[in-house]
């Protein structure tokens, strides 16, 4: 480890492109100070698989709080150096695999460190990489797959609703960009490392739609808009549900009814309901209502299951144990303005709660007065 300028010589014992890369990192320290950190070298000048045209990876990392700095990039003999800046948050998204290039924390060479501490700082990184990487990290990265999905989605509206018939190019663009988040999320979902610069890669995959070669091929090799946009949908539906069947393998601990909803509150939304119909506005009133109705059978899905079951899952993909239970419909009353027909639903919404909670041992908490609720108050225990 290097700690001083002096320790990053040009020696000409080198090769040419190490040499190089000394220099850029010895004038970034005297041009830095103690506010550089670290810098390191990794990619294929390490693995020993460079080709043609291949440049050289250097990055440094920033002292926190220091002033914003810019990257040093030149060429030498026809090699680019890029020595660019990476500031610890961008590092931790490496090692959190929300960066798809986290492969560089497995092939780097440290070249200078500030001081031990920076040093085993950055050491760590790689470190928490491989425990995402172990059996024990797989609920942790199904969870973070399902997270990278759900950011590809302006890329695949765009391409399916907003690309013109005739423009290949920002359908070619989109659909880029679209493969290579779902590369990533695929690559989480397996816990595997890949380039995801190469789509092919993705054939290797355990955990992948079956008809991936076939999509991958429409989509890079393809020239018909329509079929790329078929192309696209399909591979994030199929995504999704590979995504979705893993987290059904995740345990999400001890739940119980209290950790989710109390009594109090879930009337007060059905209150909330019916006082938004008497009042004409329709728009609030479906707005708790479907907000209410969704989260009570996502509840009831996970108390059902065990599993941590995700809050974007559509409402019949979660509403078997909810309607098992026998809950009213209340939202053709509330379409159609019939206040009498709504509120014997909600009083039998309520009733249906009242017993739900009850057989879920968990006390209602509904008080006629502040005698009763100074009873209940004394009797619980220190907190």
């Amino acid at each position: 480890m290097n700690t001083s300028p002096q320790e990053i010589p040009a020696d000409e014992l080198l090769p040419a492109d190490i040499q190089t890369a000394n220099l850029l990192v010895a004038r970034l320290h005297e041009l830095m100070g103690d506010n550089l950190d670290v810098a390191f070298y990794y990619g294929s000048r390490l693995k020993g698989t460079t080709r043609r045209h291949s440049d050289f990876d250097l990055s440094f990392i920033p002292r926190e709080g220091a002033v914003p700095c810019t990257n040093l990039t030149v060429a030498v003999g026809g090699v680019l150096f890029d020595l660019y800046p990476i500031g610890w948050d961008g590092m931790e998204r490496l090692a959190t695999f929300d960066n798809p290039s986290t492969s560089l924390l497995f092939c780097t060479e440290v070249v200078y460190a500030r001081n031990e501490a920076v040093r085993a700082r950055f050491d760590t990184l790689r470190h928490r990489a491989e425990e995402l990487l172990s059996p024990a990290g797989h609920d942790q990265m199904a969870h973070k797959a399902l997270e990278l999905f759900r950011k590809l989605g302006p890329d695949h509206y765009l391409l399916a609703a907003h690309v013109a018939p005739d423009d290949l190019f920002t359908a070619k663009h989109r659909a880029m960009r679209l493969v290579g988040g779902v590369a990533h999320c695929l690559a989480v979902l397996n816990q595997a490392i890949v380039d995801t610069r190469r789509p092919e890669n993705l054939l290797g995959l355990e955990k992948r739609p079956a008809d991936t070669e076939t999509l991958l091929r429409i989509l890079v090799d393809g020239t018909d808009i329509a079929a790329i946009r078929h192309a696209a949908t399909r591979l994030m539906q199929a995504t999704r549900a590979l995504i979705l069947a893993e987290l059904e393998d995740c345990v999400g601990g001890t739940l119980h009814l209290k950790h989710f909803f109390n009594y109090p509150e879930a009337r007060n939304a059905l209150f909330a309901i019916e006082d938004a119909c008497e009042r004409g506005n329709r728009y609030l009133a479906l707005c708790v209502l479907t907000a209410w109705q969704n989260e009570m059978a996502q509840v009831m899905k996970k108390l059902a299951t065990g599993c941590d079951v995700p809050d974007d899952l559509l409402f019949p993909e979660i509403a078997a144990e909810y309607r098992a239970y026998g809950f009213p419909d209340l939202m053709p009353s509330v379409l159609a303005g019939d206040m009498a027909t709504l509120k014997e639903g909600i009083a039998q919404y309520d009733s249906l709660l009242r017993r739900f909670f009850t057989e879920q041992d968990v006390p209602l908490c509904d008080f006629a007065d502040n005698a009763d609720l100074s009873v209940w108050l004394a009797a619980l225990p220190p907190l």
